[in-house]
Order: C-alpha cells, then sequence, then structure tokens
C-alpha cells in the first residue's frame, strides 16, 4: 500500500503503515480527489489484517503551519466564508470516524507546531507522540484557532484541563505541559524520533488486538451515530462563534453542552 500526493504521503512496511498528512487537506477547496482517495485508502486498510498499526506523522514536505494560517484566512476574503469552514469541519470529522473506526493501534506523532483544531484530530490516536520541539500556536487571527474536535477530551476521557488557560494564558503551549496533562504520552528528541517510534510500532504489532481493545474500553464510544451527531453540533455551535467576533451581535451564542 503506497500513495504520494501533494496532501499525504502512505506506504507501509512489515505489518506498519506511516501516513505523512498535510493537514491543509481540511482546507482543500478545488476538488475532494484527494480527500476520497484517503477515505478509501482507509476503507482498504481497515480489511487488511496484516497491518496492525498505523503511524500518522505530520512532517509532510508540503505542511507548515503558516501555510495552513494563510489559507484559513483567505476563506474570509468572501460573503460565503461559512460554506468553507464548514467544509473544513465536515472533512475533519469524516477523518475522525474512519479513523475511529480502524481496528488499528494508532499512533500520531508530532514534530511541526499545530493549532489547537490540527492538534485535537490527534485525540483520535491511542498515543501521541511529540519531539522536544513541538508545540501549540495560540495565534488566533481570524479564529484559526478555532478548537473544532475539542468534544473528544470529554469523550475519550483525555485530560481534565481549563480551556480558556490552554487557549488564551500564552501564545505558545509547550510538551512540557503537554506530557503533564496527559495530552501527549512520549517526548522524544527530534534525533531519537524515528527509532523510537517504530519501536514502539513493533511493541504494539505483536499484541492481539482484543487486548487493545479490552484497555480502550474506558475510552470507547457507546455509540458511534451519537458522537457524529456530537460532532455536527459542534459544527454548528463554532460557526456561531465565527460570525458574532466577525458580526458582534449578530448572533446568541448559547453554552454548548
Amino acid at each position: 500500500m503506497s500513495s504520494s500526493n501533494p496532501y499525504y504521503n502512505i506506504g507501509s512496511k512489515n505489518g506498519i503503515v506511516q501516513i505523512q498528512l498535510n493537514y491543509c487537506l481540511f482546507l482543500e477547496n478545488k476538488t475532494y480527489e484527494y480527500r476520497d482517495e484517503l477515505l478509501s485508502l482507509l476503507d482498504e486498510l481497515s480489511e487488511k489484517s496484516e497491518i496492525k498499526v498505523v503511524i500518522i506523522t505530520n512532517d509532510h514536505p508540503y505542511f507548515s503551519l503558516e501555510k495552513y494560517n494563510d489559507r484559513w484566512k483567505e476563506f474570509f476574503s468572501n460573503k460565503d466564508f461559512k460554506d468553507d469552514v464548514l467544509r473544513a469541519f465536515r472533512i475533519f470529522d469524516q477523518l475522525v470516524n474512519k479513523l475511529y473506526s480502524l481496528k488499528k493501534v494508532i499512533l500520531s506523532v508530532l514534530s511541526a507546531p499545530l493549532n489547537s483544531m490540527l492538534f485535537n484530530f490527534n485525540l483520535i490516536a491511542d498515543v501521541r507522540i511529540s519531539t522536544n520541539e513541538f508545540y501549540l500556536d495560540n495565534n488566533n487571527d481570524m479564529m484559526v484557532n478555532i478548537p473544532k474536535g475539542s468534544i473528544m477530551y470529554d469523550q475519550f476521557k483525555i485530560a481534565n484541563i481549563n480551556p480558556v488557560k490552554h487557549l488564551f494564558l500564552s501564545d505558545k503551549v509547550f510538551h512540557q505541559h503537554l506530557l503533564s496533562n496527559n495530552l501527549v504520552d512520549k517526548v522524544f528528541s527530534q534525533e531519537e524520533l524515528d527509532d523510537r517510534v517504530y519501536a514502539l510500532a513493533e511493541r504494539f504489532k505483536n499484541i492481539n488486538y482484543a487486548e487493545i481493545e479490552a484497555a480502550k474500553m474506558a475510552k470507547s464510544i457507546d455509540n458511534l451515530e451519537e458522537f457524529e451527531k456530537l460532532l455536527q453540533r459542534e459544527n454548528a455551535f463554532l460557526i456561531a462563534c465565527i460570525r458574532e467576533k466577525l458580526n458582534p451581535g449578530s448572533q446568541k451564542i448559547y453554552r454548548f453542552h
């Protein structure tokens, strides 16, 4: 299994698949070709019993947070920005749901800086690994740091954090804070990253998936359909927040619950 394009590179070896993801895929507006191909590849992957572990990295050569931010800001150059933002949210949801349904161990590897929405996408992973240079960027110009995916903190019982402190108290959130709050599970230097990640992948590859599912019981979602509906409600709420920021008084913001 292999594929290479501007939005993701996929390769496999000895029961382990690695996906280099360019998160600008969420903002794609010219064609759904790449999104649809990735979803199809994940369906194909789910049928391959010999594949045990999926590694998702954010070191795609075409990805940077600066490029993502610039593309996001372009959404607001026209009055129909809501359609572009909602499309990005829906692509996020589709990939999250597809990854959640995979009966594989998912490792997330973070080296390039991310914002909250892009980091939250990685909450779908069973183990999150970062380099000691990784950080979350809290720049919120044009609400680019909107915390899409935050419902997964509660759904997966990942961490009990103060979101206001997390998003607004500092310009950047570094690996020490993420590690102490269970938002990442392992931190390695860039030099040792590949070897350590593949050692973990080899370890998980040799564990029966039934054992993994038993361990994941505490974070399991009772009803996938209800989870999908919750993601949709989150989308509508966040769109209302964006509208209110850009046009004060235009929306009544009721606290999300």
